[in-house]
């Protein structure tokens, strides 16, 4: 049994697991933060606030990826995109600027937020485009930290918890960091919320925090990043952009994913905008030569991505005849130019975020994964922190890049995508997976392992957009 329950979990077809249907919420919880105000008003404090957060967390990635920051210094490891993002002390105004010229041409309106858990009390900064406020709310880290950790497993482990054990956790959560700000992203409109977290929040499925009614995906376009200092945060359209989508349904070692060569066709789509390479074409070469020589603006890898523990040459993207390891993604981007990258696509990433030995969130993975763009060197990814079934990842996918040409932003994209899946019109008829524009035919082999349908959070929650979140 054990190894049937591993096969479904990397998306092996011969085990059939059926969710069970979504319990119903639980009576929704005393708003305990309703008139929540506002801990710290003084400005020069929350300027304080706000640039020591964000130095602290600065320095954290530059050990974690053995970067610098240095506009001064060139180093093999080093990418122009990092280079270029470190100009100054970031302050609040700079930020609700930011958020104001994101709205002018993107027509979204966002809010950026800090989170990070201290031993005594959560802090959350929140700027909107016209104030940063900051609140502590009274809960302590390890209290925090119990939530998370309650939360993350039953989401990647839902076989495990038939009574959708999620949901405890994803409201005590929700009312910790959201319920407080409610005030706030009621009266200023928001629509789209960009999350910079400290340690151990780093790789919380934030679109599944439940209010008691919803899920915070329901209302709101979800985003994260290392920090505001290292990203570049220029709103910038993906329309019309060139794809090049490459990936791989067979491995040697690595279970199939039979599913992906419909993914890339479903991609690149009839008009043909950009380029696709299956299994023997999916090389690292074919992938200098290609960037070198198109102007694609987002790359799309359909394979197996793995972030370990340690450091990032311990994780890898795995290529038909070989496996590219993170820390030399930095030399990748030197010598192809891909930091001119809108968009990376990694849709069959999974993470070892659980430690097995304490099990514990291991901080070490989640900021490999919160610092994919960093690393990378692009302006953003989309990625999973768990891999979920070949025909799920098929159905999110598809969704995304239907929905990419009219939305917003990217994060708009990926939240309607989810948004179809919750609502099922995303699922499985038959030996097809359908939505409301098409129907496509699975094969064989990926019809054999068949949920009822995508709406538990365990399929959605697990992609997010890091980095740029325009």
């Amino acid at each position: 049994m054990k190894l049937l329950i591993n096969c479904f979990l990397i998306g092996c077809s011969t085990f059939t697991f059926q969710f069970p249907a979504l319990a119903e919420p639980l009576t929704k919880q005393t708003n305990i933060f309703t008139q929540a105000t506002p801990s710290i008003t003084d400005p020069e404090e929350v300027l304080d606030i706000v640039s020591s957060m964000e130095k602290t967390w600065e320095d954290q990635y530059a050990d974690h990826l053995d970067l610098s920051f240095s506009s001064s210094e060139s180093t093999d490891n080093i990418s122009p995109n990092v280079r270029t993002i470190q100009t100054s002390l970031v302050t609040p105004t700079a930020v609700e600027q930011n958020l104001k010229k994101g709205k002018q041409l993107t027509q979204s309106r966002a809010a950026f937020i800090w989170i990070n858990a201290y031993p005594e009390y959560l802090r959350i900064t929140i700027s909107t485009e016209n104030k940063t406020q900051v609140y502590d709310i009274n809960v302590s880290r390890a209290e925090v930290m119990t939530e998370v950790e309650a939360f993350v497993k039953a989401l990647r482990n839902p076989y495990l918890s038939p009574k959708s054990d999620y949901l405890p956790p994803a409201q005590k959560l929700y009312q910790w960091i959201i319920q407080p700000l409610a005030s706030t992203l009621d009266e200023d409109k928001i629509d789209s919320l960009i999350f910079c977290l400290g340690k151990g929040l780093r790789i919380l499925p934030l679109s599944a925090l439940h209010d008691g009614e919803k899920f915070l995906v329901e209302d709101y376009a979800v985003s994260r990043l290392p920090a505001f200092s290292l990203t570049d945060m220029t709103a910038e359209s993906l329309n019309n952009q060139n794809i090049l989508a490459m990936g791989a349904s067979e491995f040697e070692e690595l279970i199939s994913l039979p599913a992906v060569p419909i993914e890339l066709n479903t991609i690149i789509g009839e008009d043909g905008k950009g380029e696709s390479f299956l299994n023997q074409d999916f090389t690292l070469d074919n992938l200098r030569s290609q960037i070198e020589t198109d102007p694609f603006g987002i790359v799309h890898l359909a394979t197996h991505a793995k972030i370990e523990s340690g450091k990032p040459k311990n994780s890898y993207i795995q290529f038909w005849n070989e496996q590219l390891n993170l820390d030399e993604v930095p030399r990748l981007s030197q010598q192809t130019g891909w930091s001119n990258l809108k968009l990376l696509v990694l849709s069959a990433c999974e993470t070892a975020v659980i430690n097995q030995e304490n099990n514990t969130i291991d901080e070490q993975v989640e900021m490999s994964f919160a610092g994919l763009a960093l690393q990378a060197g692009v302006k953003a990814v989309i990625a999973s922190s768990w891999d979920i079934s070949d025909q799920g990842t098929l159905g999110l996918m598809a969704q995304f890049y239907q929905e990419l040409p009219t939305a917003p932003t990217k994060t708009i994209a990926l939240q309607r995508a989810q948004l179809a899946l919750l609502n099922k019109n995303v699922r499985l008829e038959g030996e097809n997976l359908s939505n409301v524009r098409s129907s496509t035919p699975l094969p064989e082999t990926s019809v054999l392992n068949r949920p009822q349908d995508f709406s538990h959070p365990y399929y959605w929650s697990t992609f997010t957009v890091i980095g740029n979140p325009w």
